[in-house]
């Protein structure tokens, strides 16, 4: 769930993270059975081209809700109060296929109380240098960071923050990126009048700067967020049913789309470009981490990251995926009198 910045600032982060080497986890990572690294063609513009599950033997592994990456350098946040900084084995093509190592660091308040769960329930990631920006669900805020030691301590006031009793406890900010000249917010809650979430874009002082209501598809939440340096934003969706199993959608909202020439009576309605629809067939989980990595071709390196929830029946996995979006073409908005600010 990082943008632009985050991509920029991962490789400074790294270098002033300290860590015990007691710490330290190598986690397995497996390819997903029968890939045999042939591609699977999603549709005309999508490839499935990468996919490994991890498991560690550490109880703190996994609960994964954001994900960086620059070169073989990774970060992942969980939501359990974690950031796992690590490193990764790429294929020739760019395509992760192996965790190396990761380490832990804890998220805690300005005293230096761990946050943990229950007040750490940490859910989107931008990078700046040596600060994160993270969402965190419960009194649903987005709130600064900064290193300390091992630690990461938060920022007091929160950068931005809607109330408890805004969102529902586990429906909060599961995606935020650096966008234009602040940050993109979406929300996992859909309204119920029309099924659409709040985006919200931000200053760089945390002053409301625009609206706009997301439909994601049918049964679909957003969990992740993300753009690229030409102003294209990416949305991750997630669904599940006992029918079906967990599925992943993968939506492009394009510059255009999200202009702020004007103030509108109420916030437009975003529909997108769908990019991808992957289901259990694909080896999905819950996915909610999503890194967008545009090529010199003007194709997309996508990775995934999922959540297993620390449920012995789900799966950590990354996915890769190979877009060329020309060959796809649909609306990204649609005029809503009716649509009222979240």
């Amino acid at each position: 769930m990082s943008g632009r910045y985050g991509l920029c600032g991962l490789g400074a982060l790294l270098v002033v993270m300290t860590s015990a080497a007691a710490q330290q986890v190598t986690p397995l990572s497996q390819p997903f059975p029968g890939f045999n690294n042939r591609p699977i063609h999603i549709n005309c513009a999508t490839q499935m081209v990468s996919g490994i599950t991890l498991t560690a033997a550490d109880a703190r592994f996994g609960g994964f809700s954001a994900l960086n990456l620059s070169k073989d350098e990774i970060v992942l946040l969980s939501d359990r109060g974690l950031l796992w900084t690590g490193t990764v084995g790429r294929d020739q093509n760019g395509y992760i296929t192996e965790v190396i190592s990761l380490t832990p660091h804890p998220l805690a308040d300005a005293q230096g109380r761990f946050l943990g769960k229950r007040r750490g329930d940490a859910e989107s990631l931008v990078i700046e240098g040596q600060r994160l920006l993270i969402g965190i669900e419960g009194d649903h805020r987005l709130s600064w960071f900064t290193e300390d030691g091992d630690l990461y301590l938060e920022e007091e006031p929160p950068f931005y923050a809607v109330g408890r009793n805004a969102l529902p406890n586990n429906a909060g900010f599961e995606g935020v990126t650096a966008w234009a000249d602040g940050y993109l917010a979406i929300t996992e809650h859909t309204r119920p009048s029309d099924g659409t979430a709040a985006l919200t874009y931000l200053s760089r002082g945390g002053e409301v700067l625009g609206r706009w209501r997301y439909r994601p598809a049918g049964d679909f939440s957003p969990t992740g967020l993300t753009t690229t340096a030409d102003g294209s934003v990416y949305v991750l969706e997630r669904a599940f049913s006992a029918l079906s199993g967990p599925r992943a959608r993968l939506v492009q909202l394009s510059p255009e789309a999200l202009r702020l020439e004007e103030t509108p009576p109420s916030p437009p309605i975003l529909d997108g470009l769908e990019l991808a629809r992957l289901t259990i067939l694909h080896g999905v989980d819950n996915m909610e981490g999503l890194v967008v990595e545009p090529l010199e071709d003007g194709t997309l390196r996508v990775h995934l990251v999922s959540d297993h929830n620390f449920n012995p029946l789900q799966r950590t996995v990354i996915v890769g995926l190979h877009i060329d979006p020309g060959c796809l073409t649909a609306p990204d908005t649609e005029d809503n009198a009716d649509a009222a600010l979240h």
